[in-house]
């Protein structure tokens, strides 16, 4: 069984391609957009959905059929029209390529999958399987957002992340940084339910300096999302 390399990728104004414009297409594209990536889409066809971002000018949509070569020049491709032939086809032509592509359906000839997906707070939690199960996959990410809000933790990614980076103002080393930042953990917040708690335990334990960075930080963020 192959191993798989997990990577979060910035698209901001990165062209992919997609290959078909059916309702899988639909949900490709939509979080496609949501990273700032310019879509091409290639399919005779195409849903009503697709034919509006298209007529608003937020996605490239060529109306005509697939041929060998569209490939080239993106990293990122999408084969996801219902011949899973063709699918296996262009991915084979992405993967000689240079590229990488995931198809619609399960393909030995696919070279990369779209994780499962679900955001908490600023934390983006993602999932996959070895074989792929993506109904699986979708079900566990479900159950840990759940689980995190349940519990009241949604918002606890945006005061670590502002920790952090609070910590790294005080030029401490890889070995200090990771070493404070492991004093906060889920149990941390788990017993110090309250703010102002936290924020006196960080005057205690980093300065007074950090414990306000990480109030401005939160409190600027939070108005923010």
């Amino acid at each position: 069984m192959l191993s798989l390399f997990p990577v979060a990728l910035e698209l901001s104004d990165r062209p992919v391609l997609i290959v078909g414009a059916g309702k899988v297409a639909e949900r490709k594209i939509l979080k496609l957009m949501d990273c700032g990536a310019r879509v091409r889409v290639i399919s005779p066809l195409a849903s009503a959905l697709i034919e509006h971002w298209a007529s608003l000018g937020q996605i490239e949509w060529i109306q005509r059929s697939y041929h060998s070569g569209d490939e080239g020049g993106y990293c990122l491709v999408w084969a996801v029209t219902d011949d899973h032939g063709l699918n296996g086809e262009i991915a084979r032509n992405v993967r000689e390529a240079g590229g990488f592509c995931d198809t619609a359906t399960a393909s030995s000839d696919r070279s990369m999958r779209s994780l499962a997906q679900g955001n908490v707070g600023s934390l983006m939690i993602a999932a996959t399987s070895n074989p792929s199960d993506p109904i699986f996959s979708r079900m566990m990410v479900r159950e840990i957002l759940t689980s995190l809000k349940a519990e009241g933790l949604d918002s606890i990614s945006i005061e670590h992340g502002c920790l952090r980076e609070a910590l790294l103002l005080q030029k401490m080393s890889s070995e200090e940084l990771v070493r404070n930042m492991s004093k906060v953990g889920l149990v941390f917040f788990r017993e110090n339910t309250d703010f102002s708690d936290r924020l006196a335990l960080y005057v205690q334990w980093f300065g007074q300096e950090v414990s306000d960075r990480v109030r401005s930080c939160v409190l600027k963020r939070s108005e923010g999302s």
